[in-house]
């Protein structure tokens, strides 16, 4: 997550750095603490993530270690939202190229979102075993063709992505065979479905999770 262990990230902090100066001082003013605390991160990820308090009492990590350590992992985080975004951005502008964005459905969408690091959170640096607005509140980005730029503020699903698409495309498909519904037509209108339940993407706790206990199996 954020970056593997192995990774040089020098030219990417350098280009992250380069236009946002205020989100580096920590990285640029204490790059040896940084890597340094960016390995103990790698090195005690199931810990830090799923027994956060006495993974920071076994470290022996002082109030202002973890604030660093929070500052460094939710820099890793944002490096690796930049490197989404170029390789995202790269591909548009490969259909842009070639005359192509006028007639070229896009969508970006993902399977959930991610918790970072507040106090009030069961775990740390994740995304299962709880449910909160930062992970399951995630947005379904399209571009249609034909269709001017709106909020549409109802409810979707993962699993209307598919059939959507299809139906912004023009193609049929077998819906007795298909989860989720194709809201194409309220996305061209305007309008909202009515009563479209969503359930979270989330895992049931295993028994030896529990809050300042054992670990998942990773």
């Amino acid at each position: 997550p954020y970056g593997g262990l192995g990774m040089d990230l020098s030219e990417e902090i350098e280009a992250f750095c380069g236009p946002r100066p205020d989100e580096c001082a920590f990285v640029s003013e204490h790059p040896e603490e940084f890597e340094r605390l960016r390995q103990m991160y790698y090195g005690h990820l199931s810990e830090l993530m799923f027994n956060h308090d006495v993974a920071v009492e076994e470290l022996g990590l002082s109030p202002e270690d973890v604030s660093n350590l929070v500052s460094t992992i939710e820099f890793l985080y944002k490096l690796g939202v930049v490197r989404l975004d170029n390789l995202f951005g790269a591909v548009l502008q490969e259909i842009e190229k070639r005359g192509l964005l006028d007639e070229t459905l896009i969508a970006f969408t993902t399977d959930h979102g991610e918790i970072m690091y507040r106090e009030n959170a069961f775990f740390q640096w994740t995304h299962g075993y709880q449910q909160a607005p930062e992970v399951i509140g995630i947005p379904l980005l399209l571009h249609i063709p034909g269709v001017a730029p709106r909020n549409y503020n109802a409810v979707t699903r993962s699993i209307d992505v598919f059939p959507t698409l299809l139906g912004l495309s023009g193609l049929k498909y077998p819906a007795d065979h298909v989860q989720g519904v194709d809201l194409s037509d309220e996305i061209r209108s305007g309008g909202e479905r009515e009563g479209l339940l969503a359930f979270s993407h989330s895992d049931v706790l295993p028994d030896s999770v529990v809050k300042g206990g054992g670990l998942p199996a990773m």
